[in-house]
């Protein structure tokens, strides 16, 4: 079994050889069940995580692509609890989930990042991050670098069984009534035997979202384009070309991303789709692509693999701690030596320490 040390240090100089902050770390004694063994054992990479997502500038706006989920096993044989919350933020408080998950009986969380062990023989332990998992480990600086993350994932014997890759296209080089009218038309090829066009619209929202769909969302592979500036409320153009690998799929998308980067979700879209221009006889595969699917694929290939900053709502930083820093206020209320005076003081130091753009999420305007 990899000691906490080791596997930490490892994935220090992954990233070293691959130009990017890692982590470091101490030996640590903790135990599998006790995540706060190893709280200080790992520090987060001093370097800050991009502020907003990037990609290939255009005249007409921006793309970029982003990991958007990611759900990955360790070998309990090789690596022990304690040093996989380590490696994914062990300074940081962890709370035990009340059931287990995916058929694991048991698990800790900490925000969108979960952890879930105890399962039947060779389950090992698992991570499962979600779109939000993700945009926290990036916010928190312990992901600067989504490929060579996967690679150190690979590395450490790790293995994917989903990784959704998210491309935004703000250039408009995606118009979805051209998607639906092909899919309509039958003007494309594609692996994909299904489709199906579906709206919604949250409640409140002034726009009507739109989903074109390829595949069936349980399937080995998958493909969502839609309005994503519909979804999130705000103005366009904003559509988001969202790929779902599962099993094997996943584990050949992580191999490819790590090896070539944010390229590879060109080559998946072309191996999977191709919208076509209407042309003569009835051997679609002759027929040319689109002009605007081209267009696409050609920026595809040049687009980087960025960062998303994390969106924060007065309810989330509530939650959040609620289920992160609520134990630790109560130790020090509950602490004779302290008590809710202490609570109180640091309340005051934090006043002294929001920037405008904090008081502005509080709802009070600043002089």
């Amino acid at each position: 079994m990899r000691s906490l040390g080791v596997v930490v240090h490892a994935w220090g100089a992954f990233t070293m050889l691959h130009l990017t902050t890692g982590l470091s770390a101490g030996q640590s004694s903790g135990s599998a069940s006790a995540p706060s063994a190893v709280c200080a054992s790992v520090s987060p990479a001093p370097a800050a995580p991009p502020s907003s997502n990037t990609g290939v500038q255009s005249a007409s706006g921006s793309l970029s692509a982003l990991v958007d989920w990611a759900s990955l096993t360790f070998s309990d044989a090789e690596h022990d609890l304690a040093g996989v919350l380590a490696m994914f933020g062990g300074e940081h408080e962890w709370s035990a989930l009340e059931r287990g998950a995916n058929g694991y009986r048991a698990g800790w969380v900490r925000g969108a990042v979960k952890v879930l062990y105890d399962g039947q023989p060779g389950m090992g332990i698992h991570v499962q991050l979600s779109g939000k998992g993700c945009r926290q480990l990036e916010a928190e600086g312990l992901v600067t670098d989504w490929q060579s993350f996967v690679g150190w994932v690979l590395a450490a014997g790790g293995s994917f069984s989903r990784l959704d890759l998210a491309l935004d296209d703000r250039a408009g080089l995606v118009n979805l009534d051209l998607v639906e009218e092909a899919v309509r038309s039958d003007a494309y090829v594609s692996r994909w035997r299904s489709w199906r066009i579906t709206q919604s619209k949250s409640r409140g929202a002034a726009q009507l979202g739109r989903t074109v769909n390829f595949g069936a969302p349980q399937s080995d592979a998958s493909l969502r384009i839609y309005d994503k500036a519909a979804e999130q409320g705000v103005e366009g153009p904003w559509v988001r070309l969202e790929m779902q690998m599962r099993d094997d799929r996943a584990q050949r998308l992580a191999l490819a991303l790590s090896e070539k980067g944010a390229g590879v979700v060109a080559g998946v879209l072309r191996g999977y789709l191709d919208f076509k221009q209407a042309g003569e006889g009835t051997q679609k595969t002759r027929w040319r692509s689109a002009a605007w699917w081209s267009e696409l694929l050609a920026a595809a290939e040049r687009v980087v693999l960025g960062t998303a900053p994390l969106v924060r709502t007065v309810a989330s930083i509530k939650a959040w701690v609620s289920r992160q820093v609520a134990p630790s206020l109560a130790i020090l209320a509950a602490a004779a030596t302290e008590g809710r005076d202490a609570i109180d003081a640091i309340i005051e130091l934090g006043f002294g320490r929001l920037r405008p753009d904090q008081w502005r999420l509080a709802g009070v305007g600043t002089a």
